[in-house]
């Protein structure tokens, strides 16, 4: 008798996951859990994301988000309110579309008092464009230390009492000028 022997058929799965693929999906999900925990919680939370936020704010000419940025007690001493500062201090709309570039070094918090930190920054300003064109101007590079503080919430602020701002020596975009506007 002969036996007939025919082949068997593979069996489709649709659902079918091997246990290297189980462990490779957990690890992705895993790592995008771990790199949002960080950004949302540790980055955005940090004093360099502040400054940095401060320093945009800057360029941008932005007076409410700057503001927003500085420390209660500049507030209370040089800028009781907004208009106050956006008039008073030069960094407020005297720079706008005139930092060229932002290094930011390592954030130093203070051993003696974690709610300090000191941050340096090498900035790139632009000359002022009156009468030129934005490729003709010069620039001039600025060497500052800005101290932040953690307020009574627990979040950054941008000390500029105790700050060192060489940024202030580059003469300000003056009044007017089309750039400002």
């Amino acid at each position: 008798m002969a036996r007939i022997v025919g082949r068997s058929r593979p069996r489709e799965s649709f659902m079918r996951i091997q246990l290297s693929e189980v462990i490779v999906i957990v690890a992705v999900i895993a790592g995008i859990f771990y790199a949002a925990r960080w950004y949302f919680v540790i980055y955005k939370n940090s004093p360099g994301y502040v400054l940095g936020q401060y320093l945009g704010a800057i360029k941008a000419g932005n007076v409410v988000e700057q503001y927003a940025l500085i420390d209660r007690s500049d507030k209370e001493k040089y800028y009781p309110t907004r208009q106050i500062y956006e008039r008073d201090a030069p960094q407020a709309r005297g720079y706008t579309a005139r930092i060229a570039d932002v290094k930011m070094g390592k954030e130093q918090i203070d051993p003696k008092n974690p709610n300090i930190a000191t941050i340096d920054v090498g900035l790139t300003v632009r000359g002022t464009a009156a009468g030129q064109q934005l490729y003709q101007t010069s620039s001039e590079n600025v060497e500052d230390q800005y101290v932040l503080r953690k307020d009574s919430e627990g979040k950054w602020k941008v000390w500029l009492e105790r700050s060192r701002r060489a940024l202030l020596k580059v003469p300000p975009t003056p009044p007017g000028d089309p750039i400002n506007s």
